[in-house]
């Protein structure tokens, strides 16, 4: 069974692929263009399957700053 989510992404693919702007599209369903916009780019890279889930998340590593780098060299002295 499909979810909400997963819902809405096919009414947004339905409506881009009747003509509909992405404006228009958004306000029919109640999401931003920018999702509408993320949705049918999914959508036109890797299909339906791609399109009606999320991207996962970049992991992005910590950032060092001074204090670590010198605890991080007294440590290695």
């Amino acid at each position: 069974m499909l979810g909400m989510l997963e819902s809405r992404r096919i009414e947004v693919l339905h409506l881009l692929d009747e003509g509909w702007t992405l404006t228009e599209t958004a306000e029919a369903t109640g999401t931003s263009r920018r999702e509408v916009g993320r949705v049918g780019w999914r959508y036109l890279q890797a299909g339906v399957e791609h399109a009606l889930v999320d991207e996962p998340c970049q992991k992005v590593a910590p950032a060092r700053d001074a204090v670590l780098d010198y605890r991080l060299s007294k440590g290695s002295s």
